[in-house]
Parts: structure tokens; C-alpha cells; sequence
């Protein structure tokens, strides 16, 4: 069975892997972003800032805002 990655590059395939990591705890994390995108494995907030809008088309701030189950149950 092939994967669907297989024909990324190893660093998009990481960037992939970490970005998807980030999202998964902006939703259900409360910790702050920047530490969010450095336990994801990012250099600085910046990288991860604009790696993030690319992907997302939304900021990590405005993404955790409609995400967040924890902000988001009331």
C-alpha cells in the first residue's frame, strides 16, 4: 500500500506532520501559542505563524478561537 504523502519531500512531509500536530492542540489545548508552536517542533512562532495562515488560511489565533472545544462550550 503506497501513502499519499509519498511523493512530498521529507521537509514538507515534517512541516505536514507538525503543522497538523499544532492544530490538533490549538483545539484542545489552552497553553499559549507560542508554546503550542514550539512543542510542535517549530523554530519560532513566526515560522509557524506563516506556515500556519499558508496551510490554513487563518491565523492560529483566529483558528483556536472557532476550534477551541474549551473556549467554545458554554
Amino acid at each position: 500500500m503506497q501513502e499519499k504523502n509519498s511523493n512530498q519531500s521529507p521537509e514538507q512531509f515534517i512541516i505536514d506532520y507538525r503543522l497538523k500536530r499544532a492544530s490538533e492542540l490549538l483545539k484542545s489545548d489552552s497553553g499559549t501559542i507560542s508554546y503550542i508552536a514550539l512543542s510542535s517542533g517549530f523554530q519560532s512562532y513566526q515560522s509557524f505563524n506563516r506556515l500556519f495562515r499558508k496551510r490554513y488560511q487563518i491565523s492560529p489565533t483566529e483558528f483556536r478561537k472557532k476550534y477551541n472545544t474549551k473556549t467554545n462550550k458554554r
